[in-house]
């Protein structure tokens, strides 16, 4: 009985136009806070950051960091933890003026 219920075809095409629907937005430029809601509000709730330095700091406070670079593009199809966020700390040299 288990075996039909994991079977039904309803449920994976389900799921599949339910990640269709999520697209990855453009949030180069925000700081990082605004861009996790960004991200959140497609209905994805788990994204990574990553220093764009190289020097490996951690992101503690969102908004003391800003978005340089996005992985993937917009308008990709995402699913969770599939959203790299490339930051570096405000006032710091950065392309977004």
């Amino acid at each position: 009985m288990l075996t039909s219920i994991a079977a039904t075809p309803t449920s994976t095409s389900s799921a599949g136009a339910i990640a269709a629907t999520r697209l990855m937005p453009h949030v180069v430029c925000m700081n990082l806070q605004d861009a996790q809601y960004a991200i959140h509000a497609v209905g994805v709730f788990f994204s990574r950051s990553r220093d764009a330095t190289g020097a490996g700091r951690r992101q503690i406070i969102d908004r003391n960091w800003i978005v340089v670079a996005q992985s993937p593009v917009p308008g990709t199809p995402i699913s969770e933890g599939d959203a790299v966020l490339s930051v570096v700390k405000n006032g710091e040299p950065n392309s977004c003026g």
